[in-house]
């Protein structure tokens, strides 16, 4: 059975929040995440869960689930693993268990005191753990310095391809985007995006 990822999300200062399930489910169902084997749902509590079939665009993931949630802060825990064989009743990830779940509850619970956005990953391999981590601990000091602004271009960037089509689709000059995902330093966080996917994928087991 293939390793995959389970993303594990709750909501900082969730008690503090007014009717804030109610807008979560509401956002869920218009969040643009194709290929998850499960969608992004919500539990009783304030935690969201989605489960990836595979290791590609992990953090892509993690930060447009980021933006799609604003003004809401989250706090996300990453778990790689296996799960046990997906039964065909299950609506959500919630319905399921296995390896992948347990480390991304562990993840997220290394996070319950953190009163700022933050993101760990968590496969029981330490040396994957442990460079993975401190990838994660750069990227999530660099991305809660973007404004809401940046992280709409850099979605919305991402998505289009170009920032003339970005402008056209936002009614923004493009010269605008541009600076706004140089400000946001985009190429580099797509870049090491990109390689921690690969660093979670080329080592399987072992420490």
């Amino acid at each position: 059975m293939m390793n995959k990822i389970v993303i594990t999300a709750d909501v900082i200062d969730s008690q503090k929040q007014t009717a804030f399930s109610k807008m979560i489910r509401e956002r869920l169902k218009t969040m643009d995440f194709p290929g998850l084997e499960f969608p992004f749902a919500l539990s009783r509590g304030d935690e969201i869960q989605g489960v990836l079939p595979e290791t590609r665009g992990v953090l892509s993931i993690v930060r447009r689930l980021r933006y799609y949630l604003k003004p809401l802060e989250i706090r996300v825990g990453i778990g790689f693993g296996r799960i046990e064989q997906i039964i065909e009743k299950a609506r959500t990830s919630w319905d399921l268990t296995g390896e992948a779940f347990f480390c991304s509850r562990e993840a997220l619970d290394r996070l319950k005191d953190e009163e700022i956005p933050k993101t760990v990953f968590h496969s029981g391999v330490s040396l994957k753990d442990l460079s993975v981590n401190s990838i994660l601990e750069l990227l999530d000091i660099m991305m809660n310095d973007w404004t809401d602004l940046q992280f709409k271009y850099v979605i919305f960037y991402e998505k289009l391809g170009t920032y003339e089509k970005v402008g056209k689709a936002l009614n923004v000059s493009a010269p605008n985007v541009q600076k706004a995902c140089k400000r946001a330093n985009w190429e580099t966080v797509n870049r090491i995006e990109e390689n921690v996917d690969k660093i979670i994928k080329n080592h399987e087991s072992g420490d």
